[in-house]
């Protein structure tokens, strides 16, 4: 009686298929733990089936076991494949990961894989491990054209620039992803983030090692995305690369449209008074103190924006303090600068009490922190 109980237990048990099936059905109904706990089982019952297969070779030389191994263990990669895109659905970056993990070293040889992987790292932050990832793809998808077929590269490996190019630009290798950036643009034209990405990488090595080029660079870049859509936030960082390469008047454009676009949005106003301050470092404004005062008050007119849409922002309270100080405001002065390095901020030679004879100061040098 009793092994005729298990034998009818065991036909009315569902296959490993059924599993998958039943899975995949559940997944279009957006039922992501119903679906999750059939893989689950289908791949209970596979690797038990897989176990006593490879059993039969107990005997055989363990290069024939490995491969036998492999070869039957190949049928769990679709489960693995799925059940981690129900747990990404459910927001479980790490079970999926471990779930792609485990088909990448089933079939090390397909590029789709390590591309999902790395997807997969970024959601989790894990920005090198990621870079590894994309970079195996890569690598996979260049041999496979002279592999006869053993190896299967990825197909959009456009996308898989563009991931290595993210994470890369996440760990501060702005050098690496503006390469990777641009292969991507290059295969893919028509990705517009991918300009604004790179520039942002532009601005970035430009404002450490203050390369006009870089922010030429940038410049190029911003003018293809504002040509296709025009964005207060994109005007804003085209007007900072020109206030960088001392086009004051382009700067002061691009940051009032952005103003006009963003009109509460602090930058464009902290920038655009960067750009009447700075408007008083050549020859021709300084010798005329009537020039000299009007822009330092219409550039404290901006700061005070900014500290009213921002009252925590320590760099406007240091170049209005700076400015009041152009003045002959040290009462002005002095307040906005203690309010400055309370901020954070560090002060010029002089500290908050410094020289009033000050007429000018290099605004730039003060760069606003990310």
């Amino acid at each position: 009686m009793k092994n005729f109980l298990n034998s009818l237990f065991s036909h009315s048990k569902l296959s490993p298929e059924d599993y998958y099936k039943s899975g995949k059905n559940k997944i279009e109904q957006n039922n992501y733990r119903g679906a999750i706990e059939d893989f689950s089982k289908g791949i209970e019952l596979l690797q038990i089936q897989n176990k006593n297969e490879v059993q039969k070779h107990s005997n055989s030389s363990e290069s024939w076991k490995t491969m036998v191994s492999d070869l039957v263990n190949g049928n769990l990669g679709p489960f693995f494949t799925m059940r981690a895109f129900a747990k990404e659905k459910l927001g479980d970056y790490n079970g999926a990961a471990q779930d792609q993990l485990a088909n990448t070293k089933l079939f090390p040889f397909i590029a789709h894989g390590f591309h999902n992987l790395g997807e997969l790292k970024i959601r989790m932050g894990n920005y090198n491990e990621a870079i590894e990832a994309f970079t195996k793809t890569i690598e996979l998808t260049e041999k496979a054209q002279d592999s006869n077929g053993l190896i299967t590269g990825f197909e959009a490996i456009d996308l898989t620039y563009m991931g290595r190019g993210f994470a890369k630009n996440e760990i501060k290798d702005f050098a690496g992803a503006i390469l990777d950036y641009t292969v991507a643009l290059e295969i893919s034209p028509d990705w517009i983030q991918g300009y604004n990405q790179r520039a942002r990488c532009y601005m970035a090595i430009g404002e450490k090692d203050k390369n006009e080029n870089n922010f030429t660079n940038a410049i190029n870049d911003f003018n293809v995305i504002i040509d296709n859509k025009p964005d207060g936030y994109l005007y804003c960082n085209r007007g900072r690369c020109k206030l960088m390469l001392q086009d004051y008047h382009g700067a002061y454009i691009d940051l009032t449209k952005s103003i006009t676009l963003k009109p509460n949005d602090f930058l464009p106003y902290f920038f655009r008074g960067l750009v009447y301050v700075n408007l008083n470092n050549n020859k021709e404004t300084i010798s005329d103190f009537t020039k000299v005062s009007k822009n330092y008050k219409v550039a404290i007119s901006d700061f005070t924006k900014v500290i009213e849409l921002d009252p925590k922002y320590g760099e406007a309270y240091l170049h209005r303090g700076l400015c009041k100080r152009c003045l002959n405001d040290s009462e002005g002065a002095n307040l906005d600068l203690t309010k400055a390095e309370a901020l954070g901020q560090s002060l010029p030679p002089g500290g908050i009490k410094g020289s009033m004879v000050i007429t000018v100061y290099e605004a730039t040098y003060y760069l606003p922190k990310e």
